[in-house]
C-alpha cells in the first residue's frame, strides 16, 4: 500500500478547481506539492511505513511463514488422529485428542488472520520439509500396535514440539513483517508449541513407570 499524502495536499487542487482557480492560485498549489515532493525526498528512511520490509534474499516471508505454520499444524494432526484410535494407553488417546483439538484451532485462527491480512500462504522449502517428515512418521506409527505405538507417538511428539519450537524462535518469528502476524507467533502459537511439548514429556516420561 503506497503512503497517502496528508489530507490537505491532496484535497486543496479539488477545491480549487471547484472555486476556479486562477494562475496565481494555481501557482501556490504546485509550490506545495513541490514541497511535499521533497520532503518525501528527504524523510528519514526509519520512518514509519505502513509497507513491510521486502524480505532479504533467502529470508522468510510472511506467506511462507504462514505455509509453514498450516503444514505444521497438519502434521500434528494426522498422527494424533491414528494415535486417538490406536493408543493402548488412555492418557496418550486423550493427548493425541488434545492435539487434533489444538491444532485444529490454531490452523483455523491462522488461516483467518492470514486472509484478513492478504496473505496467500507460499510453500517453500521448509514446509515441504515438514510435509516430508510427516509421511514419514505416519509410515512408521501404523504398523505399530499397543504399548510399543504408544511410546513412539509420544517419542515422536516431544521431538516434533521441540523442533518447532527452535524454528520460531530462531526462524519464523525473527522473519516475520506484519506486526499482527508476529504478535500471534509469539503471543499464541509459541506458548501452545511450548505447552504441548511440556505435556508430551510429562506423558513420556510416566509411561516409563506405569505403561
Amino acid at each position: 500500500m503506497m503512503r497517502s499524502q496528508p489530507w490537505m495536499i491532496v484535497c486543496l487542487p479539488l477545491v480549487l478547481a471547484a472555486c476556479g482557480r486562477n494562475e496565481a492560485e494555481r501557482e501556490a498549489s504546485e509550490r506545495m506539492a513541490e514541497a511535499e515532493r521533497e520532503a518525501n525526498a528527504t524523510r528519514p528512511p526509519s520512518e514509519p511505513s505502513t509497507m513491510p520490509p521486502a524480505a532479504a534474499p533467502g529470508q522468510l516471508t510472511d506467506a511462507n511463514i504462514t505455509s509453514i505454520l498450516t503444514m505444521a499444524d497438519s502434521a500434528e494432526i494426522r498422527p494424533a488422529e491414528v494415535a486417538r484410535q490406536k493408543a493402548a494407553n488412555a492418557r496418550v488417546k486423550e493427548y493425541a485428542q488434545l492435539m487434533v483439538r489444538d491444532h485444529g484451532m490454531l490452523d483455523d485462527s491462522l488461516r483467518a488472520l492470514a486472509r484478513r491480512l492478504g496473505v496467500t500462504p507460499m510453500p517453500d522449502a521448509m514446509s515441504q520439509q515438514i510435509r516430508m517428515e510427516s509421511d514419514s512418521v505416519m509410515r512408521t506409527l501404523q504398523p505399530l500396535t499397543g504399548a510399543a505405538f504408544d511410546r513412539a507417538y509420544l517419542d515422536w511428539a516431544v521431538n516434533s514440539h521441540q523442533a518447532v519450537l527452535n524454528s520460531l524462535d530462531q526462524q519464523v518469528i525473527p522473519a516475520a513483517q506484519n506486526p499482527e502476524l508476529k504478535a500471534a507467533l509469539e503471543r499464541v502459537v509459541r506458548p501452545q508449541v511450548e505447552q504441548h511439548l511440556q505435556q508430551a514429556k510429562q506423558l513420556q516420561a510416566s509411561l516409563g513407570s506405569n505403561p
